[in-house]
């Protein structure tokens, strides 16, 4: 497993918790991964700045709620 950094793991705690969100390992960072979507979050291995963790725990909170994690922001939404 990818390394990651105490501060984000502590902001993230309560949604590894959730049946439904599991941390696997990526290509360079460990990933979020909302097992009900496929969808992601990256996170990252080091606190860059003082925004790392709180940005982690948003981008969890959002995929959590609403499945809505990296590839939906790449690809976009769908215009049904």
């Amino acid at each position: 497993m990818r390394h990651i950094d105490q501060a984000t793991l502590h902001a993230i705690r309560e949604f590894m918790a959730l049946p439904w969100m599991a941390i696997e390992s990526g290509k360079k960072h460990a990933r979020l991964v909302n097992r009900r979507t496929g969808d992601f979050v990256p996170l990252p291995g080091s606190s860059s700045d003082h925004r790392a963790a709180r940005n982690a725990k948003a981008a969890a909170s959002r995929l959590s709620k609403t499945g809505r994690g990296f590839i939906f922001a790449k690809k976009g939404r769908k215009t049904d």
